[in-house]
């Protein structure tokens, strides 16, 4: 990695570090792996969406480090396979979500948008 790279991560690492801060713990659940708990900064009550339905749907904007230790590295997800598991409303009941292709991705972090039902 070059230094901007260097510096990407290090950046993830840290906004990661305090979970009563900055993140949550949530689990995450590759198809082809064993379960871990991760940190992640959740964003909830987005915006609504309109599906192609016309239903409207809620989404959550979940950001966590570009890290196979830390977080979920790039390079093993499995998108539409692996599950992330989170409360949909803090501190509620967990629940599965299929994670799709990151929204965005750089060296340091992997923004994910889920959908659950409607609320």
């Amino acid at each position: 990695m070059g230094l901007l790279d260097d510096i990407i991560a290090l950046d993830s690492q840290l906004a990661f570090a305090d979970t009563d801060a900055f993140a949550e713990s949530v689990t995450y659940k590759p198809r082809s792996g064993t379960n871990r708990t991760i940190s992640a900064q959740v964003f909830r009550n987005l915006e609504p969406m309109q599906d192609m339905n016309g239903a409207i749907r809620y989404p959550i904007l979940i950001v966590v480090a570009n890290s196979a230790t830390t977080g979920i590295s790039a390079t093993e997800l499995d998108s539409g396979a692996d599950k992330i598991n989170l409360p949909w409303r803090q501190a509620g009941d967990v629940k599965d979500y299929p994670l799709g292709q990151p929204e965005s991705q750089d060296a340091g972090m992997l923004t994910f948008r889920i959908f659950g039902s409607s609320r």
